[in-house]
């Protein structure tokens, strides 16, 4: 269950399994009732992202070098530390890559598998993100 509380200057977000009875009935006392709002959560089911339409769409669209460039900017290196990370790669070469002007070469896909910790198919044509 979930429990919003919206005034102009106060958000209070309760979020659990098993809210305490007491802390509802404190926020009802504090919060005017039609300023919460309870959201039972209890029958939304989860769905693996990578097996929706969205992600394959994603997928299909995302290149090598931007999911590149995605988990360099995620660690907030410059192309230059990745470049370092990799055994030298020249800056110039990193922005290549990312912009899809060089191919990732399996070599690169490898190291770059290694440095981020990822499996190295995310450095390949298809499914990029999954």
């Amino acid at each position: 269950m979930q429990v919003h509380v919206k005034t102009p200057r106060i958000r209070v977000d309760i979020t659990g399994e098993h809210i305490p009875a007491e802390l509802m009935d404190a926020v009802r006392a504090v919060f005017k009732s039609e300023e919460i709002e309870f959201i039972d959560n209890e029958d939304d089911e989860l769905i693996n992202w990578f097996e929706t339409a969205e992600h394959r769409e994603i997928a299909a669209l995302t290149t090598p070098g931007d999911v590149m460039r995605i988990y360099r900017e995620n660690r907030q290196w410059s192309q230059a530390k990745l470049g370092e990370e990799l055994g030298g790669l020249s800056r110039q070469k990193i922005s290549d890559m990312e912009r899809g002007r060089l191919t990732i070469s399996a070599d690169t896909a490898i190291a770059l598998s290694r440095v981020f910790g990822i499996p190295v198919e995310r450095f390949r044509r298809r499914g990029n993100l999954g």
